[in-house]
């Protein structure tokens, strides 16, 4: 029977702490139960600050409702004092207050998906050590002094439209290591990014997508990374664009600040151009120099470099070697154009043909007690400058019945490989074809277009 009363008391105390972690809200109210999850049901209207959160580990659902002020006096649609572990999430408006959401010593939190529109001073204000707080997917707009304040440590600042604020993104001192990645931040009256943290503080700046990246680097005294004020418009797509093997940013486009500074790049899928020698990075069109610096190889899948202005169209060249049919022989070298690999023979002794594909002609040994074994032979299709078996009996005269199913001879691939076209595939270039597979009495002179043919041997 104590089992069964600790099990019951057991499976209740977990029900309310269940029940008590849900918690649907219709009014504006003060938050205090660590790890509930309140979620609004209705738009709120309001003449004073909203939501006040007392405790940790608090998640505040918008669920697409708005909040919203009365444009009157300092109050805040959400404000958090000294806590942690909040996640403030899914608002479709936080709009007409003095302060969109504070967040005041608040750290270690998250901030996702809301708008927050029409503050008379503040959208977003991170403020007095507000700490490591990640802040992403939101619209901060249309907010009369500033959209986002940051006054605190580790923030990172993602994927947030800013747009139409008077000044979109302030650092106050102290502010340091905040990251802001991806953001449009737009169409600001005064400022796109207000740095105030005393310019011996570092921020960063990161633009990336799934074809590279740029990141800005000057760290220097004065440099662009401590001094980051700026005004201009920003965005992927706004100024700046990441593009397969191209990276540019419009300096021009910028009337104030540092931004045409040192920065590293990275363009993913590079290896896909085939590039092999001649290799460079170019500015504009033009070879980059010393101006720019390479961490990797410049024909690697992923390439990066360092660049010493970011302001122009970077990109990487070189020289191609195409191989079409992927037999590892380039295009340039390789006289049988679609080679199918593997092939399938019934390999006998002192018969050759690539069955695994791998570009090495096998041939089948046989050993004691009639032991066989398929192994690589010494004829490849380099020999052949990229024919396999079948290609050279299209080629040789004769119906070839035997080795069409057992591959080839060892002295029909040793005739092709000594008489073969050595010059490659020729197109609208006379010729004169002194014989394969055999003597010819004369030679015959004439024009290949593009594709081996059959000779008649007389």
């Amino acid at each position: 029977m104590k089992i069964i009363y600790l099990l019951t008391f057991f499976v209740f105390s977990i029900m309310m702490i269940s029940f008590a972690s849900a918690i649907e809200i219709t009014t504006c109210q003060t938050l205090n139960i660590a790890g509930a999850t309140y979620t609004l049901q209705n738009d709120i209207v309001t003449t004073g600050t909203c939501f006040t959160i007392t405790a940790d580990n608090i998640t505040l659902d918008g669920n697409g409702f708005t909040i919203d002020g009365d444009d009157s006096g300092i109050d805040r649609g959400v404000y958090s004092y000294s806590k942690r572990y909040l996640v403030i999430k899914n608002f479709k408006n936080i709009t007409d207050f003095y302060y969109g959401i504070e967040f005041n010593s608040a750290d270690s939190s998250i901030i996702m998906n809301n708008t927050i529109s029409s503050a008379s001073r503040y959208g977003l204000y991170l403020w007095n050590g507000a700490n490591y707080n990640i802040v992403m997917n939101n619209t901060i707009n249309l907010n009369y002094m500033y959209g986002l304040v940051i006054r605190g440590v580790g923030n990172k600042i993602t994927n947030n439209i800013i747009v139409a604020n008077t000044i979109g993104v302030v650092f106050f001192i102290p502010s340091l290591d905040n990251q802001l990645l991806n953001n449009k931040i737009t169409n600001s009256s005064s400022s796109t990014i207000s740095d105030s943290s005393g310019h011996r503080y570092i921020n960063y700046l990161i633009y990336n997508n799934s074809f590279g990246e740029i990141r800005w680097i000057d760290t220097s005294s004065g440099g662009f990374l401590k001094d980051m004020d700026l005004i201009g418009n920003i965005d992927l797509g706004t100024n700046l664009d990441i593009g397969n093997n191209t990276a540019y940013l419009n300096a021009s486009a910028f009337t104030l600040g540092l931004i045409n500074s040192s920065a590293d790049i990275t363009l993913y899928g590079i290896d896909s151009f085939g590039f092999t020698d001649n290799l460079q990075i170019l500015r504009d069109g033009i070879d980059c120099g010393s101006d720019c610096v390479n961490f990797t190889p410049l024909n690697a899948a992923t390439v990066k470099f360092n660049v010493t202005y970011a302001g122009a169209n970077y990109s990487i060249n070189g020289t191609s070697v195409l191989d079409s049919d992927n037999d590892g022989i380039e295009d340039s070298l390789d006289i049988c154009p679609n080679t199918e690999l593997p092939e399938i023979f019934e390999l006998l002794p002192n018969h050759f043909g690539d069955i695994d594909g791998d570009g090495i002609f096998e041939k089948l040994i046989v050993k004691k007690k009639n032991e066989r074994e398929i192994v690589d032979s010494e004829f490849t299709l380099e020999d052949t400058s990229g024919c396999s078996c079948n290609q050279i009996l299209e080629i040789k005269p004769g119906k070839n019945i035997g080795e069409s199913l057992n591959g080839c001879t060892k002295g029909t691939i040793i005739a092709f490989v000594k008489h073969n076209f050595s010059g490659g595939i020729l197109t609208g270039l006379s010729f004169v074809v002194t014989g394969f597979f055999g003597d010819f009495k004369d030679s015959i002179s004439g024009m290949i277009t593009g594709k081996l043919f059959k000779l008649q041997l007389f």
